[in-house]
């Protein structure tokens, strides 16, 4: 799922940048993780996801923007 491999991404950059030190961002990563255990398990819910952030098609495809960039797919 893309969802999930951003999400876990920012995660692991901000636990190892010195700017992402603050409480606010402690609270917004802990924010991320409960998000990911939400859509983690449940592809309909990452799809929706995906759609209302513009990032794919009601179809599955990815929009013009997404389409030449290089991101590990999952496998279904």
């Amino acid at each position: 799922m893309i969802g999930k491999i951003i999400l876990f991404n920012f995660v692991l950059m901000a636990k190892f940048t010195n700017d992402f030190k603050d409480k606010e961002t402690e609270e917004f990563i802990a924010a991320l993780k409960l998000f990911r255990k939400k859509l983690e398990n449940n592809p309909v819910a990452c799809k929706k996801f995906l759609v209302d952030a513009g990032i794919i098609t009601e179809k599955g495809n990815f929009r013009k923007h997404y389409r030449g960039l290089c991101i590990p797919m999952a496998k279904d």
